[in-house]
Parts: C-alpha cells; sequence; structure tokens
C-alpha cells in the first residue's frame, strides 16, 4: 500500500486532469507521473547505486560503465540476454555470459581465492619472523640496554649468523648441482667477513669480557642458524626479511648511541682492527658489501672511535639494502656483486669511442 503522501498526491495530479500514464500529442515522448518509489536498506533511504552496486563493485563478473545510454534490448527468442549502449559516440554490446565463460570466470575466482591464502600466509610468515626478531630485540635491548660494548657484542654475534646459514645452503645446492651463482656466496660471504670486524671492533673494546656474556650470544647464535637455516631452505624470501629487519635494528641501534655519545667518542682513538679494515688493509671485502653504490664504493676515514661507529652504522644500512634487493621476485637472476657490477661499468666504452 501506497504511504499516505503519495496517495495525496497522486489524488492531486488526477484532479489536475493529468493521467498518471498518458501519451502527449505528438506520441513520440511519453509524459507520465509516476508513483514515489524508494530504495530503503537497512531502514535507511538509499540510492540504488549506494544500496546495490557499491557493495559488489569488486565482483569479477561485473563490469561499471558510466556515461552510457541504453539503446536496446538483445534477445535470443523470448530471453534477453544482454544490451546495445551508446558510450562515447560509439554503440556498444555486452551479453550474458555462456557456460563456458561462467566455468573460466569461477576459474578466476578460484585464483583469487588462492592468492588471498597466500597473502594470509605471508602475514602469517612475517609476524613470526617478527616474533623471532622480538625476541632478539629484547635481549639485547633489555638485557643489555645499560652495557654498550657488551650489548654491541651479542648484536654482533647473532647478527652475522644468518650469513653462515645463508652460505651453508647455497654451497649445498651448488654442491647438488642444483643452482650456482657465484656472486650471492661473494656478497654473504663478505658480509660475514664485515659483521666479523664489527665483532672484533667490540672485543677490542672489551666487550667480550665476561663469561657469561659470551655464553649468552654463542648460544642464541647456533640456535638462529638452524632457524635460518631451515626458513632460506623454504622461503628464502623470507629469511632475507629476517636479515633485514635484524640488520634494520643495529643501524638504529648505532644511530642512537652515536646521538647520544657522540662527543665522548670523537676523543677516543681508533682500534687498530678498524684502521685495517676501513682504510690501511685490502679494501676487495669491504667494498663487497657496498651492493647500492653501482661501482662507486665508499672508501670512508677512520681518525676515532666516532668515524669507526659511523663506518659501522653505514654498513648496517648497506645490509638493509642488500636484504631488501635479494627479496625481489627476480632476485637470484639480476643480482650481481658490487665489483661485477664496476668491472661491467668499466668495461663500458667512453663517450667518443668506437
Amino acid at each position: 500500500m501506497l504511504p499516505r503522501r503519495c496517495r495525496r498526491l497522486n489524488q492531486a495530479v488526477e484532479e489536475r486532469s493529468f493521467s498518471l500514464t498518458s501519451q502527449n500529442e505528438t506520441g513520440v515522448r511519453w509524459t507520465r507521473y509516476s508513483e514515489q518509489l524508494f530504495t530503503i536498506k537497512d531502514g535507511k533511504r538509499h540510492s540504488t547505486a549506494a544500496a546495490f552496486l557499491l557493495p559488489i563493485l569488486d565482483r569479477l563478473n561485473l563490469t561499471t560503465t558510466t556515461g552510457a545510454l541504453m539503446t536496446w534490448l538483445l534477445f535470443e527468442g523470448t530471453r534477453a540476454v544482454g544490451v546495445e549502449y551508446l558510450h562515447e559516440g560509439m554503440l556498444r554490446q555486452v551479453n550474458v555470459l555462456k557456460v563456458g565463460d561462467r566455468l573460466q570466470l569461477k576459474a578466476i575466482s578460484d585464483l583469487k581465492s588462492l592468492v588471498s591464502v597466500l597473502i594470509l600466509e605471508e602475514y602469517t610468515v612475517k609476524i613470526l619472523i617478527q616474533v623471532i626478531v622480538s625476541f632478539f630485540v629484547f635481549i639485547v635491548d633489555v638485557v643489555y640496554g645499560d652495557r654498550s660494548y657488551a650489548r654491541f657484542y651479542v648484536l654482533e654475534t647473532i647478527a652475522r649468523v644468518p650469513y653462515f646459514s645463508f652460505l651453508s645452503v647455497l654451497h649445498l645446492y651448488e654442491t647438488l648441482g642444483f643452482w650456482r651463482r657465484a656472486d650471492l656466496l661473494k656478497v654473504h660471504f663478505a658480509e660475514t667477513w664485515n659483521e666479523l670486524h664489527h665483532l672484533l671492533i667490540m672485543e677490542s673494546q672489551g666487550g667480550n669480557r665476561y663469561w657469561g656474556d659470551r655464553f649468552i650470544a654463542q648460544h642464541i647464535a647456533v640456535a638462529y642458524y638452524w632457524i635460518v637455516v631451515l626458513l632460506y631452505m623454504l622461503l628464502p624470501k623470507y629469511a632475507y626479511y629476517l636479515m633485514e629487519l635484524i640488520e634494520d635494528h643495529a643501524y638504529h641501534t648505532y644511530d642512537d648511541y652515536l646521538k647520544t655519545h657522540g662527543e665522548e667518542l670523537k676523543t677516543q682513538p681508533a682500534p687498530q682492527v678498524a684502521i685495517d679494515y676501513y682504510r690501511d688493509g685490502d679494501l676487495y671485502m669491504f667494498e663487497e658489501v657496498q651492493t647500492a653504490t653501482r661501482g662507486k664504493f665508499r672508501h670512508p676515514q677512520v681518525d676515532n672511535l666516532y668515524d669507526v661507529f659511523i663506518n659501522i652504522r653505514e654498513d648496517e644500512c648497506a645490509h638493509v639494502k642488500t636484504m631488501e634487493a635479494l627479496q625481489k621476485p627476480d632476485a637470484r637472476q639480476s643480482f650481481y656483486s658490487p665489483h661485477t657490477v664496476f668491472m661491467a661499468v668499466k668495461a663500458l666504452p667512453i663517450d667518443g669511442d668506437v
């Protein structure tokens, strides 16, 4: 039954001698007054689009076109099977899906469901990795929060271990003939060498003085080794993600320490192990961790302990960039070590050469 106001409006129209549905004199257009219609959803008045179209815009079997004028209904016998419409000056037709199309659409829908499951699994794996890293952060930041060099010793002991895991798995694959890429082996070994020198620097400052600190760091490192080995064999992308989080934490740890103790560090001499690694020794291994420099290597100054911590912090930043690069889908085929890139750039002809 019509609402009371609608009945009164219809009555007023008829009293004015207008038919609710009447044809004008030319017979070309229809002049009509129709009953008021409402779209109600959840007890509220909506437009038809807001009530029914917007909630289903992500459906695979729905295509929305605006600015279109429907000109014809398409029939097969007495069954409407599509429409013809005018859009941007062109007549177009769209038909309902046939059985084969429905099957194809179902396959696409199943694929979309599978992608959703994989996204959920990726989210779950990342949460698990973040939990593992949180334990590492708890040990470094909470247990050793007020003992800086012991804290850095533990940090470097644990942080270098995943690179051992990467190398072990890559050597296994190489031995079995599954996959061989010298560039990854070179870079990961250079990263272990880099972290080793960070560790030696912390030991030179007394970070490994106490047996308890060595015991905790070394036993956590052994556990981390096997965790990363399994993760790298099953899900290498997430092994690199784990290492990215660890190196990112290391970067911010050293950055905060520099902000707090910068002036004090500038008055202390650089240890000889840092001078040899960053300046006076064979710099090949140091250069090999600089994967984001495109063959332009960083050769920093090492005049005092402040410079040493700056260099360590920048090393951690370089590791983060490497881990990010190795998470790309084509990384195993497209990743090259810095010296490989350097030699390729060096071999390019100079402008004007033939």
